[in-house]
């Protein structure tokens, strides 16, 4: 990793703005192999649920080890996992994690409850295609899912 200059704060016309944030939204349309990008760290799971060993079973020769990955350490999760790995290339998006100035949303859908192959249609209405990526792409970038303002979205 090369050190980076400093970056410089944004100036305003009343002067510098030093409380700004915004939410940069990233969405590869499958032009990504996210799964690479931030996989379960090897060790960092409890042993009933050990994301690694199943990451590592279904990705076989082309999984990352410790040694491929910058380790994320994580203390909200479902999972009950410590760490999250960080594809080595990614030393700045680390940087920025460990700086509490940039966080990961994976693994996010469009349900707002659980389904199943005879209740899907009824349960998520006529508008929800689960099954088309076109279709789960476009809504994901929507803000407004249930169409009651036409027109939002990022």
């Amino acid at each position: 990793d090369k050190a980076r200059p400093a970056a410089s704060k944004p100036t305003g016309a009343s002067g510098p703005v030093s409380d700004y944030k915004a939410i940069v939204y990233l969405f590869f349309e499958g032009g990504a192999d996210t799964f690479n990008m931030l996989p379960p760290y090897p060790g960092a799971c409890p042993a009933e649920n050990d994301l690694y060993a199943k990451y590592s079973a279904i990705r076989e020769n082309v999984a990352l080890t410790a040694a491929d990955m910058r380790m994320l350490s994580v203390t909200n999760h479902h999972s009950k996992c410590t760490a999250f790995g960080l594809h080595k290339s990614l030393g700045l998006l680390k940087e920025l994690y460990d700086n509490e100035a940039a966080l990961f949303v994976a693994n996010t859908g469009l349900l707002a409850k659980p389904v199943d192959k005879n209740n899907y249609k009824f349960e998520t209405g006529v508008q929800l295609q689960l099954f088309s990526h076109s279709d789960m792409s476009k809504e994901s970038k929507a803000l407004d899912l249930d169409r009651e303002v036409v027109g939002t979205g990022i």
